[in-house]
């Protein structure tokens, strides 16, 4: 049972605190009988057995916290950078515009006067376009493009 499943509801049970909140297991012909728990047993597993809800205990993953340790961080709340992959550094030529761990990298523009440029084409109107860069955007005219090269990230 966790708290974050199913409906839990205040019931009037002789010997409970009004407060306690409770979550029902119906069963039978059309689910017309129930019996319910109450927030103490959470972490506790209830199972259908010959058609009746029965409490089997303690739960077997979770040994009754409803938490478990995180199989990414080993329960220590922090993951391995997937920039860095825990090396805690990057080569200086990477930054947040380009990198090879970036998904969609930006393309590699050769012009006709022997700059590259690397940015993404942003908008192309008639004979010119617009490509976003690092610095900022430039402008470039869509005949001295002579080729754009698209990047492949790693995995």
């Amino acid at each position: 049972m966790k708290l974050s499943v199913g409906v839990w509801e205040r019931m009037d049970v002789p010997g409970h605190a009004p407060t306690e909140l409770w979550q029902k297991f119906r069963y039978g012909p059309n689910g017309k009988g129930s019996v319910a728990w109450t927030q103490g047993h959470v972490g506790e597993v209830i199972e259908m057995k010959n058609g009746m809800p029965v409490n089997v205990g303690k739960c077997p993953v979770c040994a009754g916290k409803t938490l478990i340790k995180c199989p990414t961080c080993k329960g220590a709340a922090t993951m391995t950078c997937n920039i860095c992959d825990g090396l805690k550094v990057v080569p200086e030529s990477w930054n947040a515009f380009d990198n090879p761990k970036m998904k969609n990298r930006p393309s590699r523009f050769q012009l006709k006067d022997g700059r590259v440029i690397v940015g993404r084409k942003t908008m192309a109107t008639g004979d010119s376009v617009t490509i976003n860069t690092a610095r900022g955007n430039v402008e470039v005219g869509t005949n001295d493009i002579l080729t754009e090269e698209k990047q492949s990230s790693q995995k």
